[in-house]
C-alpha cells in the first residue's frame, strides 16, 4: 500500500516550511496535553495553549511569516492561534469533533500520534534500555503464557528482538554521528565539552555503559537460543502456533502460518547469534571516536608549538588552498605559514657531521653442491604417501561436501545419528563442529544440553542444519 494513501499529501508540508520550528513546538504542546486527556483536548484549550505560545515568541517576522503561510491577516494572537489550528486540521495532523452539547474537541489523527511519539523521542534524545528487551524475551519464552498462548508470545518475542537489534544499530550510527561532529571542532574547549558532556551523557551513560554492564545482552542469550531451538523442533507446538495465528487472522492458511513461523524463529535465532558481532562493531566504533577525540585535542593544544603542530598547520593551509583556489605552488606562501618553518640547505660536510657514508655491500659467495641421484622406488613411495595424506586431509570444502551428502534431502540431522565408530569418524565430527562457524559452508551446528556416550567416544549432542 502506498504511504500517501494513508497520510494526506500535505501532511509533512508544515515541517518543511520556514515555520517548521514554530509548528513542531505547537504540535508537541498539543501532543503533551492530548497524552493526559481521556477524550481529546477541548478546542478552547488548544486555542489558549497556542495563544500563550505565540505571545511568548511574538515578533514581527513571525507575524509576517504566519500571514504568508496561512494567507490571511489576523489582528490578535487568539485569531492567529485559530488560524494555526485550522492549518493543522487542513494538513491532516488533527481532527475536530463536535459533541451533542456543541463542545468541540481536538483529537490527533492515529498516524500523527505515532509520528509525534517518534519525533519526541528523537528531540529528547530518548534511549531504550537494552536489558528490557532481552529480559522481556526471556521472561515471555519461559512464562506460563508460552504454554497457553504460544502464538501471542512468539509475536511479542519477535517485536522485542526486532526493537533490540534496531536500537543496537541506532547506537552504532549515533557513535558515528558524534565522531563526525567532533572532527569539525577546532578549539580544545569545544572538543572536551563535546566529549565529556555531550557524548558521555548522551551515549556513554545512557547506552554504551549499560550495554557493557547491567544491560549486557549476553546474560540471557544462550537460554533464549536454546528455547527457540526447542520450539523449532516441536512439531506439535508449531501446529498450535499456526492454528492460533490463523484464528487471529494473522495468516490465511495453516501452511502460510507455518512458513511465517519458521521465518520468525530463524530471524530471532540469527538476531541473537549475530548480536556478538554487532556489539564488537559498536566497541570498534567507540574506540574510533575516542581516538578521534584525543587527536583533535592534541591538534588543538599543540598547533604551532612543536614540529607536529607546525606540520598540521601547513597541511591544513594546503588543504584549504587546494579546495578554494587554482593551485600554483610557485607562488610564495602567506607570511603566517612562511614564518612557521626555517628550513635551509646544508652546504658542506665536515668531521663533526652526523652524516654516515654508505658502505659498499659485497655480493654473497655461494658454494656449488654436487648433485645426487634419488632412488626411483623411494621417490614413488614418497609421492604415493603424500597423495594419500592429501586425500585424507579434512579441508573445509570436503567437510561441507560430506555433511551435504549425509543430509541428502533432510533439513537437519543429530550428531548421534552419524554413526561415530572410528577415530577418523570422531576427528571428522570435530572438524564439522569447527567449520560450522564459516560463512562458506552450507550448514550450521546448534549444540544441545546433552552428551552422547558411545563405545569409544563421548561428545556433546548437536543438531546439524542446512543454512
Amino acid at each position: 500500500m502506498n504511504l500517501f494513501s494513508r497520510i494526506p499529501d500535505r501532511f509533512f508540508s508544515i515541517l518543511s516550511s520556514p515555520l517548521k520550528e514554530f509548528y513542531s513546538d505547537i504540535l508537541f504542546l498539543i501532543y503533551d496535553e492530548y497524552s493526559i486527556s481521556a477524550m481529546g483536548v477541548k478546542r478552547e484549550d488548544c486555542v489558549r495553549i497556542i495563544t500563550s505560545y505565540i505571545e511568548e515568541v511574538e515578533s514581527d517576522s513571525l507575524d509576517t511569516e504566519l500571514m504568508e503561510d496561512i494567507g490571511e491577516a489576523a489582528q490578535s494572537p487568539r485569531d492567529r492561534a485559530s488560524m494555526v489550528l485550522r492549518k493543522l486540521e487542513d494538513t491532516g495532523w488533527i481532527e475536530i469533533e463536535t459533541f451533542t452539547d456543541y463542545t468541540q474537541y481536538v483529537n490527533l489523527t492515529d498516524y500523527a500520534i505515532k509520528i509525534l511519539d517518534v519525533l519526541k523521542k528523537i528531540r529528547d534524545g530518548y534511549e531504550e534500555e537494552f536489558q528490557g528487551y532481552v529480559f522481556d524475551t526471556y521472561n515471555n519464552l519461559y512464562s506460563e503464557g508460552a504454554d497457553k498462548h504460544p502464538d501471542i508470545i512468539l509475536e511479542k518475542v519477535y517485536d522485542s528482538t526486532y526493537s533490540l537489534i534496531n536500537n543496537l544499530k541506532s547506537l552504532y550510527s549515533n557513535i558515528k554521528t558524534y565522531t563526525e561532529r567532533i572532527l569539525e571542532e577546532k578549539e580544545a574547549s569545544e572538543v572536551l565539552s563535546s566529549h565529556f558532556i555531550d557524548y558521555k551523557s548522551e551515549v556513554i551513560d545512557k547506552s554504551y555503559h549499560r550495554l557493557k554492564t547491567s544491560d549486557n545482552v549476553s546474560k540471557y542469550r544462550v537460554r533464549i537460543l536454546r528455547k527457540i531451538s526447542d520450539w523449532e523442533r516441536n512439531n506439535k507446538l508449531l501446529d498450535r502456533i499456526a492454528k492460533g495465528m490463523v484464528e487471529r487472522e494473522r495468516y490465511k492458511s495453516i501452511d502460510d502460518a507455518k512458513e511465517g513461523i519458521i521465518k520468525t524463529l530463524n530471524f530471532i535465532q540469527e538476531g541473537y547469534r549475530d548480536m556478538g558481532r554487532l556489539m564488537e562493531e559498536i566497541d570498534k566504533r567507540n574506540a574510533q571516536y575516542t581516538r578521534a577525540s584525543l587527536n583533535q585535542v592534541r591538534h588543538a593544544l599543540y598547533s604551532n608549538r612543536d614540529t607536529r603542530g607546525q606540520l598540521a598547520e601547513v597541511l591544513a593551509w594546503l588543504s584549504g588552498y587546494i579546495k578554494g583556489n587554482d593551485v600554483n605552488f610557485k607562488d610564495p606562501p602567506p607570511e603566517e605559514i612562511d614564518a612557521i618553518h626555517s628550513i635551509y640547505s646544508q652546504g658542506y660536510i665536515d668531521d663533526s657531521s652526523l652524516y654516515k657514508p654508505r658502505k659498499t655491500i659485497r655480493a654473497p659467495q655461494f658454494e656449488v653442491i654436487e648433485g645426487f641421484e634419488l632412488d626411483e622406488a623411494l621417490k614413488n613411495e614418497k609421492v604415493i604417501s603424500i597423495k594419500e595424506k592429501m586425500q585424507k586431509s579434512l579441508t573445509r570444502d570436503r567437510v561441507n561436501a560430506f555433511v551435504m551428502d549425509v543430509l541428502k534431502e533432510r533439513a537437519s540431522i543429530r550428531a548421534s545419528e552419524m554413526d561415530i565408530k572410528s577415530v577418523e569418524d570422531f576427528i571428522r565430527l570435530i572438524y564439522i563442529f569447527a567449520f560450522s562457524q564459516s560463512k562458506r559452508v552450507g550448514y550450521r551446528v546448534d549444540r544441545l544440553d546433552e552428551r552422547v556416550e558411545g563405545e569409544m567416544f563421548s561428545f556433546p549432542e548437536a543438531v546439524i542444519r542446512r543454512k
